[in-house]
């Protein structure tokens, strides 16, 4: 069993992180970037772009921090004025830890706090590990999807417990 770092930090990302988050995305391994790759082209402008969002309340975004403060990993939940999409990837270093589900867990706390009513994602049917963690946070297949090749990819949602039973998400205060 992996162990978790104690010091890993999961923080929020503003337009002041752009050469962070680029130095992140350009030290992912070609294996790593075949299965998540959000951001094409991966460059200042296209994150900067991401971070603008982020600015104008549209998207959320963060940081997986890890004892030296270096980004480990990012995770995002764009679409906040539409359907919200989920995105998640971590350095090839970091992999098979328990990062990975203690971002997620973190990314959904925050969408039930907001009260969104279904957040999606897309996973390459290739991508298994991925594909379990979705899984065990609640996501269920919805169907295929195009990536990189027609069909190549699996749709996923997962639904706000509350509307899951049929409630109307709404605020309690």
């Amino acid at each position: 069993m992996s162990v978790i770092p104690v010091d890993l930090r999961i923080e929020p990302l503003s337009p002041q992180h752009l050469g962070e988050l680029l130095t992140f995305y350009r030290s992912l391994s070609a294996d790593v970037a075949w299965f998540y790759r959000p951001f094409e082209p991966v460059d200042g402008a296209t994150l900067g772009a991401h971070l603008e969002e982020v600015a104008a309340g549209r998207c959320r975004s963060w940081a997986v921090r890890g004892p030296e403060g270096a980004i480990l990993g990012h995770g995002f939940i764009g679409g906040l004025d539409a359907v919200p999409v989920l995105g998640i990837g971590l350095h090839q270093d970091y992999l098979s830890r328990g990062i990975g589900r203690r971002l997620m867990e973190w990314m959904l706390d925050d969408a039930d706090a907001r009260r969104l009513a279904v957040v999606t994602l897309t996973v390459m049917k290739a991508n298994e590990r991925a594909r379990r963690l979705y899984e065990r946070v609640g996501f269920a297949v919805t169907g295929e999807a195009d990536f990189r090749a027609p069909g190549d990819s699996l749709a996923m949602e997962r639904r706000l417990p509350t509307a899951a039973n049929g409630d109307a998400p709404c605020d309690k205060g």
